[in-house]
């Protein structure tokens, strides 16, 4: 077919023009999550805990942002092949049962965002403020640190600097960090829906060497809450 290269360039065309067209609509308009999205996710009730309407308000944005962006890309879990969604949605319910704080559940439904979606922090911070854009460029990896890293430090290179950034995170972006890390482990019962089985028994044993370089090397004062999810993270890599 000596058309099929011109056709997958349209395609492509057509694919990232549709994610900048959603994030000038976002910018301006905002997006229906239930237009957007139709997708089932956890009810904004669970989120009762907090009693301010402004604040429901203001996590139901953010969610409706994530997940609008996430699902643009099109990206599934590797292990349950669900939409991507589903992993910052329940980070952000065990960040609920954890703090008062709600804007640390909207920074869980929006710490992906800008690492893998073509959202920008400079969106993040004109549609949820300041704060909230400070603590997503904290659980925001730089994909040019991150290579040196592998290339000084090969197989570990990843874990160090995950290690190095975590011990020099605030509190609370470490305890959204420890969360999405216990959320990833929590996937290793589950069985891919596609692949060889050998690529996902060699990719769960690389995420777990990772995961306890990183618990033996964390630094600082750890609060109750840090230390709860590290034990949960512990078994689970057991």
């Amino acid at each position: 077919m000596p058309n099929s290269p011109n056709l997958l360039g349209i395609l492509m065309f057509i694919n990232r023009s549709f994610l900048l067209l959603l994030i000038v609509a976002h910018s301006l308009f905002g997006i229906s999550s239930r237009a957007s999205c139709p997708e089932s996710v956890t009810d904004l009730a669970s989120f009762a805990k907090y009693g301010d309407p402004q604040a429901l308000e203001e996590i139901g944005k953010a969610r409706a942002f994530a997940r609008t962006f996430h699902r643009a890309t099109g990206v599934k879990r590797k292990f349950d092949g669900t939409p991507y969604f589903t992993h910052p949605n329940r980070v952000a319910q065990t960040i609920k049962e954890l703090t008062g704080d709600h804007q640390l559940v909207m920074v869980a439904f929006l710490h992906d965002v800008v690492e893998d979606t073509p959202a920008t922090l400079a969106l993040i911070t004109k549609s949820f403020g300041k704060r909230v854009s400070q603590f997503v460029a904290e659980l925001s990896s730089n994909p040019s640190v991150l290579a040196m890293y592998k290339e000084q430090f090969g197989s570990l290179g990843k874990a160090r600097y995950l290690t190095q950034k975590m011990n020099a995170m605030s509190d609370q972006a470490l305890l959204i960090k420890l969360a999405d890390r216990l959320d990833n482990v929590s996937d290793f019962t589950i069985t891919p829906p596609v692949g060889p089985e050998l690529k996902h028994a060699k990719f769960v044993e690389k995420y777990r060497k990772e995961t306890r370089f990183i618990l033996d090397n964390l630094r600082g004062d750890l609060s109750d809450e840090h230390q709860y999810l590290i034990s949960l993270i512990a078994e689970k890599i057991l």
